[in-house]
């Protein structure tokens, strides 16, 4: 079984590197990430278009300067903090949304 740690992150950063070259790529990354979402739209059981969009978030993280442990940790991080939250749904937008924490 594979597991998301600081080896699998510095290799995705490692490739994103090589293939797209050093600097800020924000604006290109939230296009693809729209595009992805898309693609999602169109078939929700693909479970690889899901994925696309969380090596997008990856690659932007750490364009905006975040190392692989830092981004692991908020990853963990975040995933405790909602798991804290109560949630509800808008009724009129249909939206999900958390409770701020204390």
């Amino acid at each position: 079984m594979s597991v998301v740690d600081r080896d699998l992150l510095e290799g995705i950063i490692s490739w994103s590197f090589r293939e797209f070259g050093p600097g800020d790529r924000t604006e290109y990354i939230l296009k693809h990430i729209s595009s992805e979402l898309e693609e999602v739209r169109a078939d929700p059981d693909d479970v690889t278009e899901w994925a696309d969009i969380i090596l997008l978030a990856i690659d932007g993280a750490w364009r905006a300067g975040h190392s692989p442990e830092t981004i692991l940790s908020a990853i963990v991080q975040k995933a405790e903090r909602n798991q804290r939250r109560s949630w509800s749904t808008n009724p009129e937008s249909g939206l999900v949304s958390g409770s701020k924490e204390p």
